[in-house]
């Protein structure tokens, strides 16, 4: 997750907390404002999974700033309409994409990691980042939520 295309504090420490039993799911939400203290006022993720198999990242946060998501696969990655189709092996894996606000429509960004970009980087033949991007109205709550969902 990046705000403002800035980098992580290093010196911050996350507070992690267990989600009990939440509609069935079980999970856990990191309270990441110390990470990003010159980027957002407040910041903090929640995974969780759920009894269907599938799994949620939330990402909620204060203030207005260009955001992104990023998530490295090996699959099939297709464009759709409300996320991203990924397959491989014969099986299929949904990512959902929703937003607290509707006018703020994340942009999505499917790269080939097959040429390194950064000196940093390293040809990876057969790898995608997909990329969620999005900017976020000033001074508002603002929620992300990733689905991932197997498609059976």
């Amino acid at each position: 997750m990046l705000f403002n295309t800035a980098r992580q504090e290093v010196a911050g420490l996350a507070q992690i907390r267990e989600l009990y039993n939440e509609n069935s799911a079980m999970g856990n939400v990191v309270d990441l404002t110390s990470l990003y203290t010159l980027q957002v006022k407040k910041v903090s993720k929640a995974v969780k999974l759920h009894p269907s198999r599938s799994i949620t990242i939330q990402d909620e946060w204060t203030n207005g700033v260009k955001t992104s998501f990023q998530w490295v696969t090996v699959a099939k990655a297709t464009l759709q309409v409300d996320g991203v189709l990924l397959e491989q092996n014969g099986k299929s894996l949904k990512q959902k994409i929703e937003t607290t606000d509707s006018t703020t429509k994340p942009v999505i960004v499917i790269e080939d990691l097959l040429k390194e970009k950064n000196p940093q980087d390293f040809d990876d033949q057969g790898v995608s980042r997909i990329i969620f991007k999005a900017k976020t109205p000033a001074n508002n709550a603002f929620s992300r939520k990733v689905s991932a969902i197997p498609l059976f």
